[in-house]
């Protein structure tokens, strides 16, 4: 007696994909990542999730649309099943919400806006302008990069 995920294994990945897809949860923009909380506003359940989860969003001031990215993470929460901190996936929306709260994984990492997957929800460009710098291809931190990965360090010969 199995209870319907024994054949998982002999999916492909885009099935797997397919299966979370159909059996997430699309959250509202009202409604907590990580309980049942639901708010009348957006803006009430920013607050509600910083106050109670510790889901304290860094540099909000130079986010370019927080709506996109709370929806951003309600997808991965709710679709796929998926912790905002450690990245590990579960079976069910009750299942991550568990372990986020059990975990403490609530909170985002501190250096979320460094992170390649997330660095386009920022905007520092006011912020170098400010300080008499300009974007010059570097990353979300306004460190240079090279094209060719490298360092942008001296060296050679």
């Amino acid at each position: 007696a199995g209870d319907g995920d024994d054949d998982a294994a002999a999916l492909t990945d885009d099935e797997l994909a397919a299966r979370k897809i159909a059996r997430g949860v699309q959250l509202a923009p009202e409604q907590c990542l990580f309980c049942r909380a639901s708010h009348v506003a957006f803006e009430a359940c920013v607050e509600h999730m910083a106050k109670r989860h510790g889901f304290v969003i860094p540099d909000v001031q130079f986010m370019r649309d927080v709506r996109a990215f709370v929806h951003y993470f309600a997808l991965k929460v709710g679709v796929g099943n998926i912790c905002v901190r450690c990245g590990k996936q579960f079976d069910s929306l009750d299942a991550v919400r568990q372990h986020m709260d059990a975990t403490n994984h609530c909170r985002l990492p501190l250096d979320i806006e460094d992170d390649g997957e997330y660095a386009d929800f920022w905007d520092y460009t006011p912020l170098l302008a400010q300080h008499g710098m300009h974007d010059d291809g570097g990353g979300a931190d306004g460190k240079q990069r090279d094209d060719d990965g490298g360092s942008g360090g001296g060296g050679g010969g």
